[in-house]
């Protein structure tokens, strides 16, 4: 649960500004925010091949799915996702009932109907388990059929590292990703397990839930005045742009998150501030996903990738500390120069 600290504690480190604050979110909203009509475009095609894929349910071996359980995934679901609209997640929840797949940490039992039909299908299983590869290979052969990929020229795929199919619409400029998953509910005191595809043609599943990710977010978010998101979309603004890209979405959104959560918020240039001190040190250890269900968030980042991207929190740090300097002595221009080091165009 997050500790809501006195504002006052904080006044110290960086007051607020409403001059300060307007020119950060008119930036964002030029340049940082999804539109509207970018959010609404999105739902409606995740919407879109969600009911075209729960049409082939089982029809032409397309894999079966669970009724109404698939659901949208991601940053573009969490509501961190920043400009560009070129990415948006899909989970597609099959109907596994009694397939022959394994967890050694605890038992539990897939959702599905009586007599799951993955369970009666032995071309997906090696060696006695269920392949999450060859159900993958199956989903990216079936997503020709849906007629959205036809009527917009869209192509199908498998993603590079084999863990999801993919629907890219030049057209749009815009990508999603299908995952299939399965479902187990049956835990004591634990979250939900959503498996998906190991990848790189491993038969395995790796588990994950993305609906812990966002509740648990969306939940801080509320907590702290609707600021915590906006704040986390324009930190990764500053990782695409000046930090080279070298954080993982999801690795930066929970350094955001943890940062913070012990802080008032009151402003998104306070916020930004604390985030930027928050990184340099939280960069400097693992940063265990929240979730308790994977690896940690950061076990792909190279040493050479962690210190530069802790050089580059340093310089925001900065260029924060003099703003929020110029900001108090009433220097304006002075302050907007110091935010222009770490978002140019502001």
């Amino acid at each position: 649960m997050t500790v809501a600290l006195s504002s006052a504690a904080h006044a110290m480190n960086h007051p607020y500004s409403s001059e300060e604050e307007a020119a950060l979110s008119a930036f964002r909203a030029r340049d940082v925010d999804l539109t509207r009509e970018d959010t609404g475009f999105g739902r409606a095609l995740r919407d879109v091949v969600i009911q075209q894929c729960e049409g082939l349910s089982g029809r032409e071996s397309f894999p079966p799915l669970l009724s109404g359980r698939s659901f949208g995934a991601g940053s573009f679901a969490r509501r961190t996702l920043c400009r560009p609209l070129d990415d948006i997640d899909v989970y597609l929840v099959l109907d596994a009932c009694g397939a022959p797949m394994s967890d050694d940490r605890q038992t539990y039992r897939l959702e599905g109907s009586a007599a799951g039909p993955l369970a009666s299908d032995p071309s997906l299983e090696v060696d006695g388990w269920i392949s999450s590869h060859l159900v993958l290979g199956r989903l990216v052969s079936g997503l020709w059929a849906p007629p959205v990929v036809a009527e917009q020229r869209g192509t199908v795929g498998m993603s590079d590292k084999g863990k999801s199919a993919f629907l890219s619409f030049p057209r749009w400029q815009v990508k999603v990703d299908v995952t299939p998953v399965l479902w187990a509910t049956n835990f004591v005191n634990s979250i939900d397990r959503y498996y998906m595809p190991q990848g790189r043609g491993s038969i395995w599943w790796k588990a994950t839930n993305p609906k812990e990710d966002q509740r648990r977010l969306s939940e801080q978010n509320q907590l702290q005045g609707g600021l915590l998101l906006p704040t986390i979309r324009m930190l990764k603004w500053w990782n695409a742009n000046r930090n080279g890209g070298r954080l993982k979405g999801i690795h930066l959104e929970v350094l955001a998150e943890r940062g913070l959560s012990l802080h008032y918020l009151e402003g998104v240039a306070q916020a930004l501030h604390m985030a930027f001190v928050a990184m340099q040190t939280q960069l400097e250890r693992p940063c265990p996903d929240p979730t308790g269900l994977g690896p940690p968030l950061d076990c792909n980042l190279s040493q050479v990738d962690r210190t530069e991207s802790t050089r580059a929190a340093q310089r925001a740090h900065l260029a924060t500390i003099g703003a929020a300097d110029r900001f108090r002595a009433g220097d304006v221009p002075g302050g907007l120069a110091n935010w222009r080091e770490v978002f140019p165009g502001l």
